[in-house]
């Protein structure tokens, strides 16, 4: 749940959507030389407006490599296209940088809906890793997670990725992980745990994980 609320404020943030293109011109090399020689000329204002002219075009190449993650759509599925945002939100050292690409699915027999995100940002995965070790790390607060008869969660790690399922009775199935800065989560509107399984296991972890600047 507090990985859903970091996504939902994440997404109504201002931030720039990835489909909007740059201006032809306005190259990272040259936003760059101009915010460096305006800083030098002590006019701020204009230094702050071209590097982060940069840093939005940064996160819209990002955004666009973690979006051709997003797997089309299985036989008996219809998805709608990726949508994608970045952003900066605050100041000096409680700054947030995040990348976030979605994609919504939905069955024909029975309009059951699945919701794959990816998120990249440093700061949000520190604050759900956080919890994540904590449960890999202490058996007994799993135990105590797993009380509740209607809530079944398990742990998983894969490929450098460490996070968990939960599955809430007659409500929702999530699929939630970590490797570094980058996020993963399905998430299904139903209790299906073979539908949020087989979506899983179509995405490509490891891609996704170089694809998030994975140091390994």
């Amino acid at each position: 749940q507090g990985m859903a609320v970091a996504l939902a404020l994440a997404t109504v943030l201002v931030g720039v959507r990835a489909g909007e293109e740059p201006q032809p011109d306005a190259s990272v090399e040259k936003l760059i030389q101009e915010g460096l020689a305006a800083y030098k000329a002590g006019r701020h204002e204009e230094a702050i407006e071209r590097l982060q002219s940069a840093i939005r075009i940064i996160q819209q190449a990002a955004a666009k490599g973690l979006a051709s993650f997003l797997p089309p759509a299985p036989e008996g599925w219809k998805a709608d296209a990726p949508e994608s945002e970045s952003g900066t939100v605050g100041s000096d050292d409680e700054a947030i940088q995040w990348t976030q690409v979605s994609r919504s699915y939905e069955r024909e027999s029975d309009e059951l809906e699945v919701e794959i995100t990816i998120s990249n940002s440093p700061e949000m995965a520190q604050a759900q890793g956080a919890a994540l070790m904590m449960a890999h790390e202490n058996p007994q607060m799993l135990q105590m997670m797993n009380q509740d008869p209607d809530r079944k969660i398990a742990l998983i790690k894969q490929d450098g990725w460490k996070g968990w399922t939960v599955t809430e009775k007659g409500d929702s199935a999530q699929t939630l992980a970590i490797h570094e800065s980058t996020l993963v989560m399905v998430n299904v509107s139903g209790d299906d745990d073979k539908v949020r399984d087989t979506f899983w296991s179509s995405l490509d972890l490891k891609g996704i994980a170089a694809a998030g600047g994975s140091k390994k």
